[in-house]
């Protein structure tokens, strides 16, 4: 074991019936006979919100980890004391299974109905405890738990890719059932099924009877006339560390071995998504496990490809549906566009899974509690909140084939996707109404600049500069522009309006954009450009396409290099006798050849502007083209926008060389000195006037950043401490500094506070 990794904490990730069979080396059977105990708490939701308004998303993640695992060590402790696993925490969820044969227990045991529901009992005393939740200021909150426990013959299945993670899944009517008749109980009340029932015989004081939604009926457990003595489980065994590592995200894992015994908890903004599916019979098709393992190893590998992981599978009342969550374990600064990519590739499933039928999506974006949650004994990696019941609540509202996105999704994505209004819309559990959109299609529009009438402020200078490069490109002169600056810093805003200057010059503009996503695709960048060119619309079916570009190539007498495109335009077109002769170089030569020649032929010798955006994601073949378009077509105005290099890593020696090129124009994007500050409050807020007090606090804590201001002063309203009057900005009556206000200083805590 490796010595920076607890066992204690590994195991807990492992149901702890596993966790026996593993240590004596059994397999548990995939077909077995016990109890099902579902508990359904009410309240997380708004306790992490209480948390958050009070603490602040740091000291508020903290305190809700501390709280949460004192409250799941002391609901966790019936469970093992009368023999029972943790199989799922699912959100506000738990569902327990009690076998009627423990793996590694010789000794006879109650049945797991009987084990089930003294169990049920123990937690609902336990939970007197913990149903009002107070903050230190005293605000409080209630916490509520309904139980049902049935019996009889589950399948329990072990899925998931090992490298990745592997998941426990518990199917059949047994689990369904115990889920169904949630709708009907009160709080803190307990329902047994009629099978159930029978294990009792006079033993048990029972109430009034309830339906379940498939119309069975359940009995209220009011208590036992003897108490069932526990029989805890022996203290867990040791697992290798190899094998316990599978059942744990592996960014966790990383963390645990490199001393951090806990993963940090804290309130962030994630984007959570739901995939409903059907397709597979999980009580009839005896390959059914086969199935649904097949299925989940293929949704890790698309969710991989964007650097993000699966949290949890259920098969249960409300289908089979996954949940994904992109921005936990692993943030990136695009997980809202990579989980919109993810969806897209989600809906088609390759041949091998051809089974899985009526995928329905569901998207949300927002602030949530992400960390490892439950007990000492047992815990998952989750992410909590109100976006998560948002985002199952579109997936359930969503039509077979559809993604459902909230407004704030459709905003982020809407460079890269367009939406359909779906309306205004009533949410189960959420406090407010939802405005619901339906994800379309990939867009052409691939710009990522300015809100229509986003008005540029403080770029007189670099937009100036931009328009004398062109002059000079139609009066022959030829340069290229290099663009740099740090992420925020406006230089997509600085593009979108000077390319509609061009626009309306008539001259074209083809844009591209590098993608962290596609980094390691061949000429992605170019993908957008060649699709204008060739006239490639998203609603094409393949075929379509296909056809296509053989008719546009015929034109040109180059049909027998078709093949060469199908890296640049993703379009799987049949090899020809010409292209099987290639070796990779010749292929690589001859595709960038064909790209240039194709591209002269789009601008019949005209000026245009090629506008590539994001630099530092192109892959080496995008940078070979670059390097041949800029000798070989001098009539197209090149404009590549990148970052600055960060540390650790170089830009391409392309990009270095046509930077160091003195007849190249380099513009270094700067930050806005205290009277742009104050021109970009006023023009984002529509005010006239802004105190002079508040630009000092604004341009000292942004420090000229943009997008930091623009964010800033947005918090600043929301949170009332900006507040405008008659067309003024003004500060709240005795403010001076953030600090003094326990106000966030870093973009991701100023948005973090925002959402």
């Amino acid at each position: 074991m490796g010595p920076f990794a607890p066992m204690n904490i590994l195991n807990s990730y492992i149901p702890v019936d596993r966790q026996h069979a593993l240590a004596n080396g059994q397999q548990l059977p995939q077909t077995a006979e016990g109890a099902v105990l579902f508990a359904d708490f009410r309240g997380f939701t708004q306790i992490t919100d209480l948390l958050y308004r009070e603490f602040g998303p740091n000291r508020g993640a903290d305190v809700m980890a501390v709280w949460l695992e004192k409250a799941f060590d002391a609901i966790f402790k019936p469970v093992n004391d009368y023999m029972g696993s943790v199989i799922a925490l699912s959100g506000d969820a738990m569902v327990c299974w009690f076998d009627n044969n423990p793996p590694a227990i010789s000794a006879p045991v109650p049945s797991g109905a009987v084990r089930a529901t003294a169990c049920a009992i123990e937690i609902r005393k336990t939970m007197t405890e913990y149903e009002t939740f107070t903050t230190p200021s005293g605000i409080t909150s209630q916490l509520g738990i309904k139980v049902t426990v049935t019996a009889g013959e589950v399948r329990r299945f072990l899925v998931g890719d090992p490298d990745v993670q592997r998941f426990e899944v518990l199917t059949g009517s047994v689990i369904r059932r115990s889920a169904e008749v949630d709708h009907a109980l009160e709080e803190s009340e307990i329902a047994i099924g009629s099978e159930v029932i029978g294990h009792f015989g006079d033993e048990i004081l029972l109430g009034d009877w309830r339906s379940g939604g498939g119309g069975e009926k359940f009995r209220i457990v009011k208590g036992l006339v003897k108490d069932v003595p526990a029989i805890p489980w022996p203290p867990p065994p040791e697992i290798d560390e190899q094998i316990a590592r599978t059942f744990l995200p592996s960014p966790v894992f990383r963390r645990l071995q490199t001393g951090q015994t806990e993963f940090q908890a804290d309130l962030r903004p994630v984007t959570p998504m739901f995939i409903n599916f059907k397709g597979i019979d999980f009580d009839l098709d005896y390959e059914a496990g086969e199935k649904l393992d097949r299925l989940i190893r293929w949704v890790q590998s698309v969710l991989l490809k964007y650097e993000n992981y699966l949290i949890q599978i259920t098969i249960g009342d409300k289908g089979s549906y996954l949940y994904a969550s992109f921005g936990a374990p692993i943030a990136h600064e695009d997980d809202t566009l990579r989980a919109a990519h993810a969806a897209v590739d989600l809906m088609n499933p390759p041949a091998d899974i051809n089974y899985m039928k009526d995928v329905r999506i569901g998207i949300s974006q927002g602030l949530t509690y992400a960390g490892a949650y439950g007990g000492t004994s047992r815990r998952v990696f989750g992410v909590l909140g109100n976006e998560v019941n948002i985002a199952a609540r579109l997936m359930s509202m969503a039509n077979p084939g559809e993604i459902l996105v909230t407004e704030r999704v459709r905003r982020v994505v809407s460079s890269e996707f367009d939406s359909e209004d779906r309306g205004n819309h009533a949410l189960k559990g959420v406090l407010s109404n939802v405005s619901v959109f339906s994800l379309k299609r990939h867009s052409h529009r691939h710009g990522r600049g300015a809100s229509p009438g986003q008005m540029i402020v403080g770029r007189e200078k670099e937009l100036g500069l931009l328009r004398s490069a062109l002059t000079d490109t139609l009066q022959g002169m030829h340069r290229t522009v290099i663009i740099e600056g740090e992420p925020g810093i406006g230089k997509s805003i600085l593009l979108e309006q000077w390319s509609a200057e061009v626009h309306q010059m008539k001259i074209p503009v083809f844009q591209g954009n590098g993608n962290a996503i596609e980094k390691s695709t061949v000429y992605f960048v170019w993908r957008q450009i060649f699709q204008v060119i060739f006239g490639i619309d998203d609603n094409e079916t393949l075929a379509m396409v296909q056809e296509k570009v053989v008719e546009r190539l015929e034109q040109s007498g180059l049909s027998t290099l078709a093949p060469l495109l199908n890296r640049v335009l993703s379009i799987n077109l049949p090899e020809t006798k010409q292209t099987l002769q290639m070796d990779s170089e010749g292929r690589a030569n001859s595709t960038r050849d064909l790209l240039v020649t194709l591209l002269k032929d789009a601008l019949k010798n005209s000026p245009a502007v090629l506008i590539l955006d994001d630099c530092q994601y192109f892959d080496s073949a995008s940078w070979s083209l670059i390097s041949n378009i800029e000798v070989e077509i001098p009539w197209a105005l090149l404009v590549l926008s990148s970052r600055p290099r960060e540390a650790g890593s170089d830009h391409a020696p392309e990009f270095v060389q046509l930077k160091n090129d003195p007849k190249n124009l380099v513009l270094e994007i700067g930050r806005l000195n205290e009277a742009q500050t104050a021109e970009l409050i006023l023009h984002r807020l529509k005010i006239k006037h802004v105190a002079d007090p508040l630009i000092k606090m604004v341009t000292s804590a942004a420090e000229g950043h943009p997008f930091f201001i623009e964010e800033l002063t947005y918090a600043l309203r929301d949170a009332g401490i900006l507040q405008i009057q008659n067309g003024q900005g003004i500060l709240k009556g005795g403010v001076t500094s953030l600090v003094d206000l326990d106000f966030p200083l870093t973009v991701q805590g100023v948005i973090t506070s925002r959402i």
